[in-house]
């Protein structure tokens, strides 16, 4: 559902990892219980095979094929908090260590101490780049022509899309920074703690307001999905790797609607819950 149409309705895919557990947990019910129920709970896991898939992948024992390296990554400004376990230089090191062939950055500063090492090292390593709103793309491939598209309205996300001529093949990459939900750790506590004490008052009261949080960054971010996917539309013919930080899950408007266009890297290739994001 669009979150444009439906901001709240189109917020129950969060809700999907909590039934799939359920469902599972019948299958074991039910074969210790009685058999006959057995395939209700199967069919609904096979009904919904295709979303389970995309939260939950299974490809182990799929060989590994040659192909190019790409890493995303959102740097936070390369910010340093002990408290959070976030080290810029950390950070730093870990993108020059990975030496992949194309580096997407999101949150990613004009200047300072560290990026400029960044930079500099990157720079003396044969790596081409591109930036615009706080959105940066490395490439050891050189780009063509001018950007195809540049996007960062009020809110400070959207997409920076580039042609780079990838050993002779014409491909679109697109980095994208979407909509974040832009929830406060302390909204998060307060919620946290009124389910611990079970204050029903406080839990529905902070429940609303998450929700309605949720739904209006939902909404933005649909539009921003909307702006991506043309993008990837009117460049159909063409080899497109669309990468970024999209601040959604499997299940929602944002991947399914991509999804329509391109294939998943981590559905293709991936193994278990592609948790990236611990806060």
């Amino acid at each position: 559902l669009s979150p444009i149409i439906h901001p709240r309705l189109s917020q129950a895919g969060l809700l999907f990892p909590v039934f799939l557990a359920i469902n599972i947990s019948f299958i074991l019910v039910w074969l210790f219980v009685s058999w006959k129920w057995l395939l209700l709970p199967i069919i609904g896991i096979i009904g919904c095979w295709n979303y389970v898939r995309d939260y939950c992948p299974l490809n182990l024992g799929r060989a590994k094929e040659d192909g190019i390296i790409i890493l995303s990554y959102n740097v936070a400004n390369f910010f340093t908090d002990e408290s959070n376990n976030m080290d810029g230089q950390r950070t730093m090191e870990y993108i020059l260590e990975s030496n992949a062939d194309i580096i997407c950055l999101q949150e990613c500063p004009k200047g300072g101490n560290i990026f400029q090492k960044l930079k500099e090292r990157m720079e003396a390593n044969g790596y081409k780049t591109k930036f615009a709103h706080g959105l940066r793309i490395f490439s050891k491939w050189p780009f063509i022509g001018k950007a195809i598209h540049e996007e960062s309205k009020d809110t400070g996300n959207g997409s920076l899309a580039w042609m780079i001529n990838i050993d002779g093949d014409t491909t679109l990459i697109i980095n994208s920074h979407l909509q974040s939900n832009g929830i406060s750790e302390e909204e998060k506590d307060v919620y946290e703690n009124a389910i611990e004490r079970y204050d029903q008052e406080q839990m529905k009261a902070t429940g609303k307001l998450l929700l309605s949080r949720l739904s209006k960054a939902a909404s933005k971010r649909a539009n921003q999905t909307d702006t991506l996917c043309s993008i990837i539309k009117q460049y159909e013919r063409h080899s497109i790797i669309a990468t970024g930080d999209m601040n959604d899950t499997p299940i929602s408007y944002t991947f399914q609607a991509i999804s329509g266009y391109l294939n998943s890297a981590f559905t293709e290739s991936g193994n278990g819950l592609g948790i990236s994001f611990i806060r």
